[in-house]
């Protein structure tokens, strides 16, 4: 505890040391890429009733392997998928700031905001084929960026009953 706010800091490190070897295509596919973590969380108590919470974080995602796998998997006559084993991970980082008020009654009332950016974003790609055919793939076309809020409420209405009504506004 600092200054009345509790907070817990961390710091992970993880290696990714990906090969990918197509003999069919003679070609090998690496990424090594070693990624750090930090993250920060922090909860101020202004009363008995109310609290204000802070984080920070930073995640991966990885390309699951039909993204990965450049062979066509036809599902269909108008379309098939091929995967780009090119792709390198999402690596996305997140900030939150949430207050939350209890009321005597039991009512608890809770106002959160976010904030995420993710580089390398993973999107799905269409073309249309030489064949006339949709062609769908996978790349690292975008840096995205998503804002939101949302207000939630846990109301006890019986012992055995309680709504939990919810806005999420997202952008």
């Amino acid at each position: 505890e600092l200054l009345g706010v509790d907070y817990q800091l961390g710091l992970r490190a993880e290696q990714t040391d990906r090969l990918l070897t197509q003999i069919t295509l003679g070609k090998n596919y690496s990424y090594n890429q070693t990624h750090l973590f930090p993250s920060l969380n922090a909860l101020k108590k202004i009363d008995n009733s109310q609290q204000l919470q802070f984080s920070y974080s930073r995640r991966i995602n990885r390309p699951f392997e039909g993204a990965l796998n450049p062979f066509p998997n036809y599902s269909d006559s108008y379309a098939y998928v091929v995967g780009n084993p090119e792709l390198f991970p999402e690596l996305t980082n997140s900030v939150e700031l949430n207050y939350q008020y209890t009321f005597s009654s039991g009512v608890f009332l809770s106002a959160q905001t976010y904030y995420r950016s993710t580089n390398n974003s993973i999107t799905q790609t269409a073309l249309v084929g030489s064949d006339g055919r949709i062609v769908l793939s996978f790349g690292n076309v975008a840096k995205t960026y998503a804002t939101g809020a949302e207000i939630t409420a846990s109301i006890p209405v019986a012992v055995w009953f309680r709504l939990d009504p919810a806005l999420n506004l997202y952008q």
